[in-house]
């Protein structure tokens, strides 16, 4: 109750500050500690050391040569003896008034007491002190920055770069092992058997195991938390063994058996997030900040009363201007917004109405995508929602520390609804919770329509591609089948010619009997020619028949004392395997012509094998051979009709492997090549058997590509 201002409500177990209002010089304090008879002691920046006792403010002053003269450390070791460490000098403090100034070298930065000894750290290096004698001893040239004693009573001091202690007496600086300690060291302090907590800029707050003055381990303790703690300026550890770190965000408790975090900033009503310096006492927590000195109530207040939770806001940036949609005004049904296409860096903004937290609550948060309008759906948008409904995803719960909810710069197209509960620091929950949806529409290249038209584009040109790509193939087919058949019409002529002129021998003179046989074989033969011209492939059987005819017509041309012939291996070929039609005939042709022997008797041998998955037919004749044809004058226009038939068949087996992929080889030397006493020519025919076996399928189809529908 005021005289001016009426009447306020203040929350129970409020934080109480004491200002320049109160008393004291200066509110930006530095340092606080607490001595035996419970008295409260700060210093501040310009060397002065507060007192608080029992309510009452009394102030003791340290010479400054310029006005700022910061009480670093304030270290009450006995009843009436107290330690205080300032940027000019290291004094000891009497409860009687009396001071004395202890040497020292450089400009001090912290001090450890241990019994009768002092450890004092400067900015050249480290000194032991006795209590007693006031003896000054230095033990390091290094500027020291923080001293702490483990549970085995080796001495540790931090400095600009690395840690060291009294084991190897401050040889080895073990920041050269641990990278994680090769930093400036804020703090040190003993936490329990073989474990020393250190504080460093870069990574917060380390466990140090150390044994017998050895570093054995060193974990960042933020990888156990899910917000790490940063610039970390001291650490006070209690009696129950929780962790107080006082950053430039306020107070951090952690809990090192579960490493939970509990945190107090300007709304738990400290004046200041940048704290400096904490202790803590039974259940009450002393703070210094640039506020002033504040007490703390840690005395747990019943919460009987639950508390509603709002979504205030949307913020965003568009067009380089910040935004912002406050949804409380929006009409009570209405719980959809729509943002416009340029936003990013969209955040949702929560509040809870609990005025005992005074704003230091956490969110949980449920975010939840659903399937947006139709012109807005995205390929994402359809597999997040095909996963909800048919593998049902459950929807994660984000525990937020702040009041707000990021989407990163750019937020993805969709629809989230956001379903939210305030708590507090002790996880009590609010009476109720807040839903509301956020709309980010796709723009037209973003959408799954788009991405469909895409593809159907694409699928009709691959369409389209492929029917140009059969067109195309038809016609190949078409010309190989035309050039096919051309080459049959240009084999079929020869082989007529000259069994014409067979004939006519015949009658010079006469022998109407062979004649007659000769003749009644021509006919046969004529009429497997034609049938055998209209077929691309014959089956074995008909292909070694049709080579007995023809041999048979030349030895009844040439008589049997001066032609024989044979065949093997016959018996080693299926009957049915299909063989390329008249392949072999004008082999045979130029054998049974160009190929008699010029004395003796004229044989020709034909042997058929199946090696390794190939075919092979062989011919070979006793004849003059191609070299001795070809440098004889009176043969020489027999030999380039004979070199015009081997072409033919070689385009023949050229157009058949383009067609069928027959890997048919066709190979025509003289035997003297092979073999030097021999004469004659050699013929080899060979393709692969597999190959041969797919090729009436092949056909097939040809025939179906090549000959229009409807002929």
């Amino acid at each position: 109750c005021t005289l001016d201002d009426g009447v306020y409500g203040l929350p129970l177990g409020a934080p109480v500050t004491y200002s320049k209002t109160d008393g004291i010089r200066s509110n930006n304090l530095v340092s606080v500690a607490r001595d035996s008879s419970g008295r409260i002691l700060f210093g501040d920046d310009e060397g002065n050391m507060n007192i608080l006792s029992n309510g009452k403010l009394s102030v003791e002053r340290y010479r400054s040569t310029d006005g700022y003269n910061r009480v670093l450390g304030i270290y009450p070791i006995a009843k009436n003896e107290i330690w205080v460490v300032t940027d000019e000098g290291v004094y000891v403090q009497q409860n009687n008034g009396a001071r004395e100034k202890v040497p020292a070298v450089g400009s001090p930065k912290t001090l450890y007491p241990d019994g009768d000894r002092i450890w004092c750290g400067t900015s050249a290096g480290l000194f032991e002190i006795d209590r007693k004698t006031g003896g000054l001893q230095r033990h390091s040239t290094q500027r020291i920055t923080a001293i702490a004693k483990d549970s085995e009573g080796v001495i540790w001091t931090g400095r600009i770069e690395g840690l060291l202690n009294t084991a190897d007496s401050f040889r080895y600086n073990w920041g050269n092992r641990f990278p994680e300690l090769y930093s400036r060291i804020v703090a040190i302090r003993n936490g329990g058997a073989n474990r020393l907590w250190v504080i460093t800029p870069n990574l917060g707050l380390l466990r140090v195991i150390v044994r017998k003055g050895r570093v054995e381990q060193v974990e960042p303790i933020n990888k156990f938390l899910k917000q790490p703690i940063h610039n970390i300026h001291s650490l006070f550890q209690d009696a129950s063994g929780l962790l107080w770190l006082s950053t430039n965000r306020g107070i951090f408790r952690l809990n090192p058996q579960d490493w939970s975090v509990s945190r107090y900033n300007h709304h738990d009503g400290l004046p200041n997030n940048d704290i400096k310096s904490i202790i803590v006492h039974g259940d009450t927590l002393w703070t210094v900040s640039p506020g002033g000195l504040t007490c703390v109530s840690l005395k747990p207040i019943p919460q009987k009363t639950k508390f509603p939770t709002y979504i205030t806001a949307v913020r965003f940036r568009q067009n380089d201007e910040m935004r912002e949609i406050f949804l409380n005004d929006a009409p009570l049904q209405i719980r959809t917004t729509i943002l416009p296409l340029e936003a990013t860096l969209v955040e949702v903004d929560f509040a809870g109405l609990d005025y005992r937290s005074r704003g230091n609550l956490l969110f949980d948060c449920v975010l939840e995508e659903e399937l947006p309008p139709t012109q807005w759906i995205t390929s994402d948008n359809l597999v997040q929602w095909l996963k909800t409904r048919f593998w049902g995803a459950t929807p994660d719960t984000i525990r937020l520390t702040k009041s707000s909810l990021d989407f990163g710069v750019n937020m993805p197209p969709g629809k989230y609804k956001l379903t939210v509960t305030a708590l507090t620091q002790n996880n009590v929950y609010g009476r109720t919770s807040e839903a509301w949806t956020v709309i980010m529409p796709a723009r037209w290249y973003a959408t799954i329509w788009f991405t469909l038209a895409i593809w159907i584009f694409t699928g009709l040109a691959i369409v389209r591609i492929f029917q140009i790509r059969d067109q195309l193939r038809v016609m190949a087919l078409t010309v190989g089948r035309f050039r096919l058949m051309a080459l049959q019409a240009q084999i079929n002529p020869h082989f007529i010619g000259n069994a014409i002129n067979a004939i006519q021998r015949f009658f010079y003179p006469p022998n109407p009997t062979i004649s007659s046989i000769y003749t009644a074989t021509f006919t046969t033969m004529l009429r497997k020619t034609l049938d055998y011209s209209e077929k691309v492939f014959i089956t074995f059987e008909e292909e070694v028949a049709f080579c007995k005819h023809y041999l048979e017509m030349a030895r009844l041309r040439y008589g049997d004392a001066k032609f024989v012939y044979t065949i093997s291996g016959v018996e080693n070929i299926p009957a049915d395997m299909p063989y390329p039609s008249l392949f072999l005939q004008p082999i045979l042709e130029n054998a049974t012509i160009h190929g008699i022997a010029p004395s003796g008797k004229t044989m020709i041998h034909i042997e058929y094998t199946i090696l390794k998955g190939r075919l092979t037919c062989t011919i070979t004749d006793n004849g003059p051979g191609l070299k001795t044809e070809k440098g004889k004058e009176g043969s020489h226009a027999d030999y380039k009709r004979r070199s015009k038939g081997i072409l033919i068949l070689k385009n023949k087996a050229s157009t058949l492997n383009q067609l069928f992929d027959l890997d048919l080889q066709l190979e025509i030397r003289d035997r003297s090549e092979l073999w030097h006493n021999e004469r004659g020519t050699r013929a080899v025919v060979s393709f692969d058997v597999r190959k041969i076996q797919k090729a009436p399928q092949k056909q097939a189809k040809i025939e179906r590509y090549a000959v229009p529908s409807g002929h």
